[in-house]
């Protein structure tokens, strides 16, 4: 990791809104790409992971 990195912990409905609990979630961005991950969990379909990988152009 060099200087430019950020690492975030996320929480809130921004990755599963109809979920029936809070998601926790991490994001990092070094450089030009960023990696976000986020744990949910649904009644009707048990646990939930997102994830998303981005380049910056």
């Amino acid at each position: 990791f060099g200087p430019g990195t950020a690492i975030a912990l996320r929480t809130g409905w921004r990755f599963n809104s109809p979920s029936d609990r809070l998601p926790l979630g991490i994001g990092l961005r070094e450089g030009r790409y960023s990696l976000d991950y986020a744990l949910n969990e649904k009644q009707s379909l048990g646990q939930i992971h997102h994830a998303s990988f981005g380049v910056r152009f």
